[in-house]
């Protein structure tokens, strides 16, 4: 590339904003925009998923007696809170009956002990109060602790960005390059 063709370039994007996430709304009615926005959380979201396991299932069939011996695991739910279950086991047929047996469940809340993006974007509200909560970048618990905890479920309610710095100007190339020295005033 020439360095005519780079300033083109450069001098195009400085035009365009930075934030496409909400470009669509230019062209589309707003209860459009929502329907799809919620169609997306729900197929991309919010699913229910499942897993399974078997690490061993055998079989055995002797004259007079028999063995059946199991190992395995799986989930159900979805990416925060999931029950788990590990099983596994041996039943010897006709003459021995069950040799052992042992199923373990564990429900996580892991929403409640690790930090999530929708836990952690409150943080970046033009909202005081919610910028200066959920700090945590790894453990909530800190978060809950200190009284610095703000949920907010549904994200769409919160308003992103740094007073001063919202107009499509200051998300231009331009405006985040000179963001550093001040408020953009072109």
């Amino acid at each position: 590339m020439r360095l005519g063709e780079a300033v083109v370039v450069l001098g195009l994007l400085t035009a365009l904003p930075a934030s496409a996430q909400d470009a669509a709304d230019q062209h589309y009615d707003r209860a459009t925009m929502q329907e799809a926005r919620d169609q997306l959380r729900r197929e991309h979201g919010g699913a229910t998923s499942f897993f399974v396991q078997a690490d061993r299932f055998e079989y055995q069939t002797d004259p007079g007696s028999g063995a059946l011996l199991w190992e395995g695991q799986g989930w159900v739910g979805g990416d925060y809170n999931r029950f788990w279950v590990k099983t596994e086991g041996e039943y010897l047929g006709e003459t021995g009956g069950w040799e052992e047996a042992e199923i373990q469940g564990l429900y996580t809340l892991v929403r409640f002990v690790i930090v999530s993006p929708n836990m952690h974007r409150v943080h970046h509200s033009i909202e005081r109060v919610e910028t200066d909560s959920n700090y945590s970048s790894v453990l909530s618990i800190w978060d809950r602790l200190f009284r610095s905890y703000r949920e907010k479920p549904d994200y769409r309610q919160i308003r992103f960005g740094v007073e001063g710095f919202l107009s499509d100007r200051s998300q231009s190339l331009r405006g985040l390059l000179s963001a550093p020295i001040g408020p953009p005033n072109f």
